[in-house]
């Protein structure tokens, strides 16, 4: 069975940081945090996390269902960010 992949939307959250800088997070993504200096930065930062907690959830075969991920990829996975 091939999957095809559609385009996923999650909502972030950006907050700053106490200390400088930015946190953020992927509140679908349990767990799915990152940081940086910049706005620009932590949208990076969180793009990288982001992908990374998909990977290994696909890795370990963790249940995707409640995060409409397909449990398998046939091509590799990208993630593009865009802030509204």
């Amino acid at each position: 069975m091939e999957l095809k992949l559609s385009p996923w939307r999650f909502n972030l959250v950006i907050e700053p940081d106490e200390d400088g800088g930015y946190i953020v997070h992927c509140p679908a993504l349990k767990g799915c945090w990152s940081q940086g200096e910049t706005v620009e930065e932590a949208l990076q930062n969180i793009k990288d996390a982001m992908i990374g907690w998909v990977t290994v959830h696909l890795e370990k075969s963790f249940e995707l269902s409640s995060h409409n991920v397909p449990t398998q990829l046939t091509e590799p996975l990208t993630l593009a960010v865009q802030v509204v």
